[in-house]
Order: structure tokens, then C-alpha cells, then sequence
């Protein structure tokens, strides 16, 4: 069902209502004649099924606006029955179950850039540092889709498409010179920070394949040897398990999400060399303890244990990146 346009936002659904019976039944019946008398007494009585149909809504969407679509059945009261959509200028279909109710009015929320989440409306004018195991390059995203990305001392022209997927969650899709098409996801722990999984494509085969982290990229930072501290600093680990975003404050304590909630911990870094090691620990005998392996300007490689007391919980590996709070 298509929905009218934006002088006319809401729709009614009358869906049609089918009332499945002993199917089940019957065909269970038949496989145990075939079996035989006695398996057939064994045969467990199938209840009636009900199958209500199910309500497909379409609308186009615009870049920078999300949909979200609500339901009321008297007009008054709505509720959102949808995930919230980040437009793309392509057409969007959800289906919806139309459950026992006789009707239904449906209309669509729309916003326009609003504030909420940390990913980009926009990657124009901005240059990220992308950091894996194969180490540093800087991507630079300019006007008219165009870009340059530098890796060493080479220089590689590039075009962009950047279409922000969720309200941390962004997809930017680059075309390179070789035909080769690639695909990276980025997901932000910060407002100019996170993780990203990227797919390489040629001629529609996969290529390559990397993941690792990123940040917005400062040319004060460039030079700059491992930072003697990392207070007011965001910490973005990448690698084994999920991305994980250390928030290091002034004082130095630390604060770390995660599924039971932000737990807090007091925070110790040294610095040897090219290495540096930043250890969390908290009154409930947890400790968290990253060697930070410097490759690029505030990033690289690490490897990290988990203990609880003396028992080791877990090990991890991957690349992380340091962006000022």
C-alpha cells in the first residue's frame, strides 16, 4: 500500500481475517495411517491456527530526515510500531503485522536533522585517519564527492557516498580509480570517533576485507610522539569483540559502557617508547590492561587481558584510537 502524499499522511487498514483449522491435523493423521494403527493413537491433537494478513506501507524518504511510523486505532493516541529510518532518497517498505484489531490508521513522524546520536549528516570537508592491522592512511572527503586518500607517500584520488544509516551507524561507499568499489561501515563511539568493518569489491567479487578504527584527523596531531598523557582523551579499541569506548576524564578516572551499564574505574598510564600501557582497575577486583603499540598519529595495534582477582575472563586484539574529549 502505497501513502498518500504530505497533505494527506494518514492511511486505514482493513485487513482481511483467515481462520486456519485442522490442517495440522490432517496431515499428521495421514503420516500415521501410513505408520500404522498404533503410532496413529499417538498422534497429538493440533489446535487451530489463526492467521491474520499482514500490512505492507511504503514512502520515499529524503537524505537528512528519519521516518518513523505510528499507529492509532482511534486517532487520538500513537504509537510508534517501527524502528526509526535515516532516509537515503530511496523508497523504504516495512511490513507490519495487522493483528486482530479491525482497523488501523497509520501515519509517518518526520524530522529533519535532528540532534540525537553521534554519527555525521555529512562527511563533506572532513578527513578521517582510518586505522587498521596494516596500519594508518588519511582520508580526505572534499566538495563534489571527491576525494584524496594518503597512505605513506602515495596519494590516491577517490569519489564518495556517504548515507548515514542509524543515529550511530553510517555507510560510505568509495569508488577507486582501479574500478575496485569499497564499502565501509562506521560505526561512532565519540562524536569524531569509532569503529569500522570495510569490504573491497572488483567487479562485484569480494577483494579484501579489514576493520580497525577511526578518528577525525588534527594536523597538530601528525608529529606528535605517544602522548605523554591521555586524560580528557576518548579511547576506542577495535578488534576482538565488540567496540569498545574508553572515556578517560581530567582527573583520571575512567568510565567504560557496557550491557549492565557504565561502570567507573581509576586509571593508570605509562609510556616506554613507541609502547605505552593503560591499566583500569575498580573496587570489585576487576582489572583492564591494554599494551598500546603506536603505528600513526594517536593509534595502532594493542593487545589486552581481562582479570577478576587472579582468574583471567578474557584476551583481546585490534587496533585503537586516541580522540581529544
Amino acid at each position: 500500500m502505497n501513502v498518500p502524499p504530505l497533505h494527506k499522511l494518514i492511511v486505514c487498514v482493513i485487513p482481511p481475517q483467515t481462520i486456519v483449522r485442522q490442517c495440522v491435523l490432517a496431515a499428521v493423521s495421514y503420516v500415521s495411517v501410513l505408520c500404522g494403527a498404533a503410532n496413529a493413537q499417538l498422534a497429538p491433537a493440533a489446535p487451530p491456527l489463526t492467521l491474520w494478513n499482514a500490512v505492507e506501507l511504503s514512502h520515499g524518504t529524503q537524505a537528512g530526515k528519519t521516518y518513523v511510523l505510528e499507529q492509532s486505532s482511534d486517532l487520538s493516541l500513537w504509537t510508534a510500531v517501527g524502528p526509526e529510518v535515516y532516509g537515503s532518497g530511496e523508497e523504504t517498505v516495512q511490513f507490519l503485522a495487522a493483528g486482530p484489531a479491525p482497523e488501523g490508521f497509520y501515519r509517518l513522524k518526520v524530522n529533519t536533522l535532528p540532534e540525537a546520536g553521534k554519527s555525521r549528516w555529512s562527511m563533506t570537508g572532513c578527513r578521517m585517519v582510518f586505522n587498521s592491522a596494516a596500519g594508518p592512511c588519511s582520508m580526505a572527503f572534499g566538495e563534489g564527492n571527491t576525494g584524496t586518500m594518503t597512505g605513506g607517500e602515495t596519494i590516491t584520488a577517490f569519489t564518495w557516498d556517504w548515507k548515514r544509516t542509524g543515529a550511530d551507524d553510517g555507510r560510505v561507499i568509495v569508488s577507486w580509480p582501479d574500478g575496485a568499489v569499497e564499502t565501509m561501515h562506521m560505526q561512532f563511539v565519540g562524536a569524531n570517533s569509532g569503529a569500522f568493518t570495510s569490504q573491497r569489491m572488483v567487479d562485484g567479487i569480494p577483494a579484501s576485507a579489514s576493520s580497525g578504527t577511526f578518528r577525525d584527523e588534527s594536523g597538530a596531531l601528525l608529529a606528535e610522539p605517544p602522548p605523554a598523557s591521555i586524560r580528557n582523551t576518548l579511547v576506542t579499541f577495535a578488534g576482538t569483540g565488540r567496540p569498545l569506548g574508553v572515556e578517560v576524564s581530567a582527573d583520571g578516572t575512567a568510565v567504560v559502557p557496557g550491557p549492565a551499564g557504565t561502570r567507573a574505574f581509576l586509571s593508570s598510564y605509562t609510556v616506554t617508547g613507541a609502547e605505552a600501557t593503560l591499566v583500569l582497575t575498580n573496587n570489585y577486583g576487576i582489572s583492564e590492561t591494554w599494551v598500546l603499540h603506536f603505528t600513526g598519529p594517536r593509534c595502532g595495534t594493542y593487545t589486552g587481558t581481562s582479570m577478576r582477582g587472579t582468574v583471567l575472563r578474557r584476551t583481546s586484539a585490534g587496533s585503537f584510537t586516541l580522540a581529544p574529549r
